[in-house]
C-alpha cells in the first residue's frame, strides 16, 4: 500500500512539473488567417499578436492618446469617430481583432484602435476623423460570410486608456 501512494504522488509530482513547464505565457499564437487592409483613414489588422498586445498593453503609452467620441452601425458598416489633439504631422489609426467571435445571444466581438502620431507640436485644438469599417468585406475575408456577425454586439476599445477608465469600452449593436 505504501508502495502504491509513493507512485501516486511520485507520478503526480511528475505530471505538475512537466505541465509546468511546458507552460509558456511569451510564446505566440500561431493565427491561422491573419491578413492586413489598408483603407483611406485607418489600417485594420486581423492579427491574434497584436490583439493580445493591444489587450496586454493598452495605456497612453501603448497608443497615443485619443477619444471615441462615438460608435454606431449604420447597414454593413461602423462608424467610429475619434477626436485626437491637432499638431501632429501624422496621425495613423490601427483597427485590431483577434477574429474571435463570443459565442452567445447575441455574438459578440472586441475591437481595439490604436493610434500613432508623430512630430506633434501641442496647439490645444481638437481634430476629429470618422473610421468606417465595411463589415462584410471584413467578415468575408475571414467567415465566408458568416450570417451570426450580422447580430453581433462589438465592443469597440481604446487602445490608450486603460480599462478601468471611462470611455474605455463602448459596445455597439446591430440596432
Amino acid at each position: 500500500m505504501k508502495r502504491v501512494i509513493f507512485f501516486v504522488i511520485a507520478f503526480s509530482a511528475m505530471a505538475i512539473s512537466l505541465g509546468l513547464i511546458s507552460c509558456d505565457n511569451d510564446t505566440e499564437i500561431k493565427d491561422p488567417n491573419p491578413f492586413t487592409l489598408e483603407k483611406e483613414n485607418y489600417t485594420f489588422l486581423k492579427n491574434s499578436n497584436y490583439y493580445l498586445e493591444a489587450q496586454k498593453n493598452r495605456s497612453p503609452e501603448y497608443s497615443d492618446p485619443f477619444e471615441i467620441v462615438g460608435v454606431q452601425r449604420v447597414d454593413k458598416e461602423m462608424h467610429i469617430e475619434v477626436s485626437y489633439p491637432a499638431g501632429c504631422a501624422s496621425n495613423n489609426f490601427e483597427i485590431i481583432w483577434d477574429g474571435l467571435v463570443m459565442e452567445s445571444s447575441p455574438p459578440q466581438t472586441r475591437l481595439f484602435v490604436k493610434r500613432t502620431a508623430e512630430n506633434c507640436n501641442k496647439s490645444g485644438e481638437a481634430e476629429h476623423r470618422v473610421l468606417v469599417i465595411d463589415l462584410e468585406e471584413i467578415f468575408v475575408k475571414l467567415r465566408q460570410g458568416d450570417p451570426n456577425l450580422q447580430d453581433a454586439i462589438f465592443i469597440v476599445s481604446n487602445a490608450s486608456k486603460r480599462p478601468d477608465t471611462s470611455n474605455a469600452d463602448i459596445p455597439v449593436t446591430s440596432n
